[in-house]
This record gives C-alpha cells, structure tokens and sequence, in this order.
C-alpha cells in the first residue's frame, strides 16, 4: 500500500467518524423544539406567585380547628339520646309548673282561713334567729 491508499483510508475514517458524530448531534430544530418543551425563569415567577408560601399555610392552620378542639365540641354537643329526652323534660317540667300553681292557689286559701296576721307571725315562728 503507497501513501496515497493510507490517506484514502485515513480519510474514510474520518469521514466514518464526521457522519458518526452528525448523525448523534442535534439540529436546529431539535433545540427548538426542546426549548418550547422547557419552562423559562418567567414561568417559574408566574408559578410562584400562584404557590401558597409557608406563612400563608401557617396562617391557614391557624384557623382551622384541631382534632382537640372537635373533640371538646363533640364532648359538649347533645346526644341522640339527649335530644330524644327533650319532651319527656318538657312534659316533666310542666308538670312541675302545675304542681306549684296549686301549691300557690293553697297556700293562698290557708292565708284567708287564717288571716294575715296569724300568718305573718307563724312565718316569724319559722325563721331562724
């Protein structure tokens, strides 16, 4: 093999080697087109300022309520079985309600039979000295 060949040959493979590394590099559009695939710094500024910052999640904690404080409600909130005892209480306390005006109608006839006076005097008998 002359000289020429080798250079031939050498030439060749470097022509192999240029379509090789081409062939693995990217084009103009390739990068266009990762670009547009990409988000700029204006993007990541428009995206946080949309994001709730700590002190905003901070702020919002602070006004939700806790486990304990629902359980101190719960604790505090009626029953179903209280509510289902409210007209068994109301009936109760109208009962009562009649009860003691009928206490006061008798003791208003005891106050006639008796006469103020005497009534005043047995009350003073009654109260401690």
């Amino acid at each position: 093999m002359d000289k020429l060949d080798i250079v031939l040959t050498e030439l060749k493979k470097a022509n192999e080697r240029l379509t090789a590394v081409e062939a693995a590099m990217a084009t103009k559009s390739d990068i266009t087109s990762i670009e547009a695939k990409m988000t700029t710094k204006d993007d990541i500024t428009s995206i946080e300022a949309k994001m709730a910052t700590k002190d905003d999640i901070t702020s919002i904690e602070a006004k939700m309520a806790t486990k304990d404080d629902i359980t101190s409600i719960e604790a505090k909130m009626a029953t179903k079985k209280d509510v289902e005892e409210i007209p068994y209480i109301a009936q109760a306390v109208l009962e009562i309600n009649n009860d003691v005006k009928r206490l006061v109608e008798n003791q208003a006839s005891i106050f006639e039979l008796l006469g103020e006076h005497e009534v005043a005097i047995r009350s003073l008998r009654r109260r401690p000295v």
